[in-house]
């Protein structure tokens, strides 16, 4: 609970786009807006066969190329926490822009585990 509050302060508290200040803090739908690459994760297999399914939190912090220099999880179920981690590594944004200058930022990325279920097959109607 305490890593998750941390988290979440620390993407919402307050920044002023200085010099050498703290990255800006934006919404994870605008932040979503901005990806240019990113894989989907890869379900873990034990997750998968025990049926886990949920959502990942992470807080990243992408620098001005647009690569994420640090991510930690907030939340989620912990078989999936590793793989979300390693999915959100990997991801691509466009340059982040104030006062139309490249700039570091941070958010919360929200990874979702779903299993799909396989189709029921129709009966053939005579």
């Amino acid at each position: 609970m305490v890593p998750a509050l941390i988290g979440l302060l620390l993407c919402l508290a307050p920044v002023h786009a200085q010099e050498n200040s703290a990255p800006s803090s934006i919404p994870p739908g605008q932040a979503a807006k901005l990806i240019i690459s990113n894989s989907p994760p890869m379900y873990p297999p034990k997750a998968k066969a025990a049926g886990i399914e949920g959502t990942v939190v992470v807080f990243a912090q992408i620098n001005k190329s647009g690569r994420v220099d640090l991510a930690r999880v907030v939340s989620g179920p912990g078989p999936l926490r590793q793989a979300a981690l390693h999915a959100v590594k990997s991801y691509v944004y466009r340059p982040y822009l104030i006062d139309g200058s490249p700039a570091d930022f941070r958010t919360m990325v929200h990874v979702k585990f779903t299993i799909e279920k396989p189709r029921a097959q129709s009966s053939p109607h005579n």
